[in-house]
């Protein structure tokens, strides 16, 4: 009971880590695009440190992953980076925030948010995650004879097929290589 909590709390904080930059991004352009009176100085601190907390959010999901993940293994058949696909959703979100204008839109965006937390959280996601490709994490889509599945590794280009032992299950459809 308390371990699928854990893996549950896991899963969201994963999710929520995925697209915490579109929400920072959201606030910066409204900082930036506001007339409050803010000061310069005081703007570049807030978004240095919205961006601060987005990065350690970031690290301790991806942390809380490697630690309390269940353990598993599997037999790669074809392998490819799926970069390509997630990057285009990710500049829709940002372009869909950037669109969303005024504090009167907030609730717009806590329902946009849950709604995308749900559809994380019941669908085959892969949980691609921008800023961990700033830390040299890469996202593959691999088959094997069970069906097609996801894989977060810090190898770079991986091309064939092989064994991967060292693989924490995020969820049913999506996997992490720990070292």
């Amino acid at each position: 009971m308390i371990k699928s909590i854990i893996i549950s709390f896991s899963r969201l904080l994963c999710t929520l880590s995925s697209y915490s930059p579109v929400v920072v991004f959201y606030i910066i352009s409204r900082l930036l695009t506001s007339q409050s009176g803010i000061s310069s100085i005081r703007q570049i601190a807030i978004i240095v440190m919205l961006v601060l907390c987005c990065l350690v959010f970031a690290l301790i999901a991806r942390k809380i992953i490697e630690v309390i993940s269940i353990s598993d293994c599997a037999s790669i058949k074809t392998i490819h980076p799926i970069e390509n696909n997630a990057i285009p959703t990710y500049v829709g979100l940002f372009v869909i925030s950037l669109g969303i204008s005024g504090l009167a839109q907030l609730g717009a965006i806590f329902i946009l948010f849950v709604l995308f937390i749900m559809w994380l959280r019941f669908e085959r996601v892969c949980y691609f995650n921008p800023i961990w490709s700033l830390f040299r994490w890469y996202f593959y889509e691999f088959q094997t004879e069970d069906g097609t599945y996801f894989l977060i590794t810090q190898r770079k280009d991986i091309k064939s097929g092989g064994r991967i032992t060292n693989l924490r299950r995020i969820n049913n459809y999506t996997f992490m290589e720990v070292k």
